[in-house]
Formats: C-alpha cells, sequence, structure tokens
C-alpha cells in the first residue's frame, strides 16, 4: 500500500516512517515536508485518473510554510474518494482551526492524540487501516529500520542485524562499538536496504534515534580526520533529503554544517598535498568529487585574493549539489559532449545528462537560501573555453567569473582523479591545462592557480 506522510520536521518523520514500514506490510512512504508538495503530488496523481494514495498521514500542527492540515484535509476530501486522513498533534481535533468545519468529512478524518507509546500508535492506524478486524496481528520479534538511517549517526546502542531468510538473522553491528561509513556501504554494496533490531532493544533505538544530536559537532575544535569522517556521514544524508524531498529546512541545517566543515578543513590542511593522499584512499566518486572541487575552488579564490564570504558559499553550495540529479557514477565521469564513453549509453541517457546542469538548477533555486551565485554555477559547470560545452555552448567570455573558477577547480580533480590522484601528476596537469584555460574569465584564475602552485612545488 503506498502511503502519503506531511510532517515538517525531518527526525520525527524518520522515525514515524520506521514504525509505519513495520506496522504495516510492503508499505511505500512517500514523504513530504509542507502540504504544497503533497497536494502538488495528489493532484497530478488525479490528473491522469490514477490512484492517489491508500491512506494519508500528517502533523496538525508545525512550522509549515504553507497550507494547514485542515486546507489539505479538506482539498482531499473534495478530490480523493474514501481515503482514510489521519492526523497526528498534541491537541485535540477540535482546537485546531479548520477542522471545526462542516465541510470536513468526519468519517474518513481520524486524529492520533500525541503523545502515546509506539504499541499505541500501531494499534491506532491498524484500526484505521483495516477497521473490520477482530484482533491485531503480533509484533515481530525484529523490527527493520531502513540502512540510510545509520548514516545519521555512527555508534549502535543495540546489536543489528541483517534478514538472511523468514527466521534468520545474523548480526552485523555490535552494541555500543563505533563504525564508520564504509562499514555501511559494504552493506549497501549487497543491495541491503533494511537492517534489524530485535523488538526487546528497539524502544532504546527509537530514544535514542529521536534524541541523538545529528552529527553536529564543532568545526573550529575538530581534528582534521573527525571533520572528514562528519562530511563522510552528512553527505549521504544530504543527497538523500535533497533528492527525496528538496530542500527542507534539515537539508538547508545539514549543507550550512558541511560548509563550515569544508572551510575547517581549509583552514586546517593548508597542505593540498595532504588532502590528496586522504582522497586516494577512497573510492566514492560523487562524495569525493563535490567535497574536493569544494576544497581546490574555496583554495583558488583565495589564491585570486578574491575570498568573500558570499563567493565561498556560492562555490560551497555549488560543489555540495552540481550533480545532485546525476545517479549514475560512470556517467558523472563525462565532461564533455565528445567523450567516447558515450558510446556506452542510449541517445536518451546522453541527453539526459548533458540537461544535468539544467535540472540541478530548477532543483536548487526553488529555495531561498540558495545563493543565486550558486546556481548559476551550476548551470555552467560543464562549460569550458573551447565553447562546446553543456548544456549552452557557452563562449568563454560569456562565462559567468565565479563559474569559471568552479570550472577550472572541476577540471582540476577529474584529471587529478583519472590520475589516481598522483601528487607527481599535478604539474603536468596544470601546465596542460594553463593551455586551455588562457581566455576569457578563465585567465585570470588560471593564471593565480598556475604561479602560486607551481611556485610551491618549486
Amino acid at each position: 500500500m503506498e502511503l502519503v506522510f506531511i510532517h515538517p520536521d525531518d527526525k520525527s518523520r524518520s522515525l514515524y516512517r520506521i514504525y509505519l514500514e513495520n506496522i504495516l506490510e510492503d508499505c511505500k512512504v512517500i514523504e513530504f515536508f509542507n502540504f504544497k508538495k503533497a497536494q502538488d503530488f495528489v493532484s497530478q496523481r488525479v490528473e491522469k485518473g490514477e490512484k492517489a494514495c491508500d491512506l494519508i498521514l500528517a502533523a496538525s500542527e508545525g512550522e509549515f510554510e504553507d497550507h494547514s492540515a485542515a486546507t489539505f484535509a479538506l482539498y482531499c476530501d473534495q478530490h480523493l474518494s474514501r481515503v482514510p486522513f489521519v492526523t497526528i498533534g498534541e491537541r485535540p481535533l477540535e482546537e485546531i482551526a479548520g477542522f471545526d468545519s462542516d465541510h470536513i468529512n468526519k468519517a474518513t478524518t481520524h486524529h492520533i492524540l500525541l503523545p502515546l507509546s509506539p504499541a499505541d500508535f500501531r494499534a491506532q492506524i491498524l484500526g484505521v487501516v483495516y477497521p473490520d478486524r477482530m484482533r491485531l496481528e503480533p509484533i515481530a520479534a525484529f523490527q527493520k529500520v531502513r540502512l540510510i538511517n545509520f548514516f545519521r549517526y555512527n555508534k549502535t546502542h543495540c546489536n543489528v542485524y541483517i534478514r538472511l531468510g523468514r527466521l534468520k538473522y545474523v548480526k552485523v553491528l555490535n552494541a555500543n562499538t563505533l563504525y564508520n561509513k564504509s562499514d555501511l556501504d559494504k552493506l549497501k554494496a549487497r543491495d541491503i536496504e533494511f537492517l534489524y533490531i530485535r523488538n526487546d532493544d528497539f524502544q532504546r533505538f527509537q530514544v535514542n534515534y529521536f534524541h541523538n544530536r545529528f552529527l553536529e559537532f564543532d568545526a573550529s575544535l575538530a581534528t582534521t580526520e573527525e571533520l572528514k569522517a562528519k562530511l563522510e556521514f552528512t553527505h549521504v544524508i544530504l543527497q538523500e533529503l535533497v533528492t527525496s524531498l528538496g530542500f527542507s529546512q534539515s537539508a538547508i541545517d545539514l549543507t550550512e554544517k558541511s560548509l563550515k566543515a569544508i572551510y575547517a578543513l581549509i583552514d586546517k590542511e593548508h597542505s593540498l598535498g595532504v588532502l590528496l593522499h586522504h582522497f586516494s584512499l577512497r573510492d566514492d566518486y560523487l562524495y569525493d568529487h563535490s567535497y574536493l572541487t569544494s576544497l581546490v575552488a574555496c583554495d583558488l579564490l583565495r589564491r585570486m585574493n578574491w575570498f568573500t564570504g558570499e563567493r565561498l558559499d556560492a562555490l560551497g553550495f555549488a560543489a555540495l549539489f552540481h550533480d545532485i540529479t546525476v545517479k549514475e557514477v560512470s556517467l558523472a565521469r563525462i565532461n564533455r559532449r565528445d567523450d567516447e564513453r558515450f558510446c556506452h549509453y542510449n541517445e536518451s541517457v546522453k541527453e539526459k545528462y548533458l540537461k544535468h546542469p539544467l535540472e540541478a538548477t530548477l532543483l536548487v533555486q526553488s529555495h531561498p537560501h540558495i545563493p543565486k551565485d550558486a546556481c548559476i554555477v551550476i548551470e555552467q559547470h560543464h562549460e569550458n573555453p573551447e565553447g562546446n560545452g553543456f548544456p549552452k555552448a557557452l563562449k568563454a567570455q560569456e562565462i559567468n567569473p565565479l563559474s569559471a573558477v568552479f570550472i577550472i577547480a572541476h577540471e582540476f580533480v577529474a584529471e587529478l582523479e583519472k590520475k589516481d590522484y598522483d601528487q607527481d601528476q599535478m604539474n603536468s596537469i596544470l601546465k596542460s591545462m594553463a593551455a586551455r584555460f588562457n581566455k576569457g574569465h578563465f585567465k585570470k584564475p588560471m593564471d593565480a592557480f598556475c604561479a602560486s602552485f607551481l611556485s610551491e612545488a618549486a
């Protein structure tokens, strides 16, 4: 069954999703952090003559930027046929503005009053979905939790298992032990979507999950290795949030944490060589590419004496999100229209990839917290000095100066990746790039990069 779930708070929404996926078998939870996006989703399905969903669950109160729960409930009552609408909140429904209206369908509108135990929540949800059942099913011995949720912290408070069969579970994480991103990546590579927790441990897990201060840290006090570890975890959750939900406040907060960590790394690591050694030991192209491009671009601003907070933020946002819509790593490595690797893909895949800078720009520009210059950089990040880049084949002089800085950093990182981050290859890479990036708005940052870097190397 499909369930539309609207809640403004990311942590609360994630925890309730864990409950719902254990309560309702084969349940697909479609999440939204505001009512506008939920209404757009429902209306699109209605217009196509499709079934919108089987159940709607919405926070009755919260810091929503748009419609109220009552407004959305009225819309659903008018456009959906007999789909239960369940609200959750800490006040009785009759005390919430809009729900006292005679237009609200009392037969399909339900309310779950908080606080209540997970067992009571389970009973009330099952009572709405299956009102004719005489008794509830027994609670399973293990509760499932999406693997993605374990990227929110790096220590478990109970044993964690994978499921190998209907009654066979194997422990993969021990209680109270630290784990790193690579531990989870190994499970992800095996197409494991859910991890499992014994039902006896689940209450402790949910308390720790909700009260855990997700990857909060003082970037100025953290060590270089701590910053790198934090960035690895936040990158995964940030990509998940933005691609599935858009720019919620949680996504913005995570972005700001990531940027602060990046700036702190720049302050702590004055040697690009040390950073390159770190990346040479890793194998996560999208993460490596995003963060190393940000570090190089921000370092280049300093070399040019063009360093301001606004430009720093624009380049940081652009580095984090320029490939946000690209799913296939092999495609993400392609930077030119004439790349021979395109022959391995059909024309529709190629055309979609050539448009991904525009798609990424559309995704990020809708949020007021995203710097406008970042949107320009994202749109232009695959343009080049020869004038045959994509998506618009801009000439060198037509490319924004800040985009030129980013493109140089982007190209430098791409070439380093091809050379396995071999520091001995950096001089030859820069000299080759200097012959290309010697026109338009590319010339000044390229000259500054070569002059300072090559003199350091000497």
